[in-house]
């Protein structure tokens, strides 16, 4: 492990997730989508979360071609990294092969040590693992913590989603 992370590894554990884990991963998905709303506008829906996200979720934790680990202190999830393969022909407008990261989250008070960038770190390496050429990730404009985080990994904007919402 390297840097901020070593100072409490001795309490710090990351590991795949398994299925006992699905309820304090969806959790956190959901703790995730609230700041994304409240910080930034986004309208994600929680109903997703416990309903098809819930069904997605439990399916990755046990498919090859996703990952999905998570990272506990003392026993208790605080953070959470999911990413897969594209599935089928979606995106096939890119050449190559591909991979998301769906979801990063790390709980307010454990954040900036170092744990987000150990996450990253054994993602990226999977990705290289399955061959992967390109790996996207969703980041909110204005969340320019995020973005910075990114980039700090090599990921740059080469595209923007603009949106207008009707009602």
């Amino acid at each position: 492990m390297d840097g901020k992370v070593e100072i409490i590894k001795n309490r710090i554990t990351i590991r795949r997730a398994e299925i006992k884990d699905l309820n304090d991963i969806l959790r956190l998905v959901a703790e995730l989508y609230e700041e994304e709303q409240g910080n930034y506008g986004n309208d994600w829906s929680l109903d997703w979360v416990y309903g098809k996200g819930k069904e997605i979720i439990a399916d990755d934790l046990n498919n090859a071609d996703s990952f999905v680990v998570v990272a506990e202190m003392d026993g208790n999830i605080f953070a959470v990294l999911r990413g897969s393969l594209y599935w089928g022909d979606w995106m096939s407008w890119k050449k190559g092969k591909g991979a998301e990261l769906w979801d990063i989250f790390i709980e307010e008070g454990l954040r900036n040590r170092g744990v987000g960038a150990k996450l990253m770190k054994m993602f990226l390496e999977w990705c290289k693992q399955k061959n992967v050429d390109y790996v996207l990730v969703n980041a909110a404009a204005k969340n320019l913590e995020a973005v910075k985080f990114y980039e700090k990994f090599g990921f740059e904007n080469n595209q923007s989603i603009l949106e207008k919402k009707l009602q």
